[in-house]
């Protein structure tokens, strides 16, 4: 049954974008600011953290990904590894930080961007004028940005994969 499934999936990332993807999860506007900020001396950190964690992590992923080619990634491993209730614990936990990392720290850093980017500043900006106006107009972009996030996992990988791709590199810039 698996096989048949399996055969009705089309690969829709190429290598590009699965180093597009890796990318853009190191250099992305929050993880940018850091590293800008600490001057020249992050870099020979960043080759150490790519050499002794991202390197490793990826030749793990890659393991586990063709000695497990079921669909279900991490669901699958636990399952394998410890039952159903393991599985299904494990995916709790990673589905239940998403929200709080969407919802809160990137749609904070959305706010942010878009106070300096259009107003000059980030934290004596006031939208409106007043802190009511400003308060409101904040949570409409942070829903925006969840709906927007949302809604951009959710499309096919053939539209989804250009909007992450394309949204943190000129982010990065």
């Amino acid at each position: 049954m698996a096989q048949k499934e399996k055969r009705k999936l089309r690969k829709e990332l190429s290598l590009f974008f699965m180093v597009c993807f890796t990318l853009t999860a190191m250099l992305n506007i929050a993880t940018l600011g850091i590293v800008s900020s600490q001057g020249a001396q992050v870099f020979p950190w960043l080759l150490i953290t790519a050499l002794t964690f991202l390197i490793p992590y990826g030749l793990l992923m890659a393991e586990l990904g063709s000695t497990f080619p079921e669909e279900g990634g991490s669901y699958v491993w636990c399952r394998l590894a410890g039952g159903r209730l393991f599985a299904a614990i494990a995916s709790i936990f990673y589905w239940d930080s998403n929200p709080f990392w969407v919802g809160g720290t990137l749609a904070v850093t959305a706010i942010a961007a878009v106070k300096t980017f259009f107003f000059g500043g980030s934290s004596e900006v006031l939208f409106g004028g007043s802190r009511l106006i400003d308060t409101v107009l904040e949570i409409l972009i942070a829903l925006a940005f969840i709906c927007f996030t949302t809604w951009s996992a959710i499309v096919s990988l053939r539209i989804g994969k250009m909007v992450f791709n394309d949204g943190d590199h000129m982010g990065a810039l």
